[in-house]
């Protein structure tokens, strides 16, 4: 049965091809100016650089907050309770899939180049 249904897999994407280039261009359409105010009353456009140090807040929030709660026992605390709360409200299916589904693009990178579809990058660079 399992040789049957991966033999179906197989030919399911046999017509199937990969890498193709697209022909359509799109042009980006700026629905409004992003502008902000300033301390001093006056407006001014953000940057680049600015939307690149926004951007940046809350993933040092989030990191700087999991260093805090390593050494602080409350913040230790308020975390396991809200780990056990949502526990309580969504308890879940336990399964083990997640531990194999994190290698199922790498799997079909090579299962689609044993098939006959090929991709852009040779062996080596696929293996990487």
């Amino acid at each position: 049965m399992k040789k049957i249904a991966l033999i179906l897999l197989l030919l399911s994407f046999y017509r199937i091809q990969a890498q193709k280039n697209d022909t359509i261009t799109v042009k980006p359409v700026v629905a409004f100016k992003e502008q902000r105010l300033n301390l001093s009353g006056g407006l001014y456009k953000i940057t680049e650089t600015n939307r690149r140090i926004e951007s940046l807040l809350l993933p040092a929030a989030f990191i700087a907050y999991g260093f805090v709660s390593l050494e602080n026992d409350g913040l230790q605390k308020l975390d396991n309770s809200t780990k056990i709360e949502i526990k309580e409200d969504h308890p879940g299916p336990v399964t083990k899939l997640d531990n194999y589904l994190q290698f199922s693009p790498a799997a079909a990178v090579y299962v689609l180049n044993a098939v006959g579809i090929k991709g852009k990058n040779n062996l080596r660079d696929r293996s990487m």
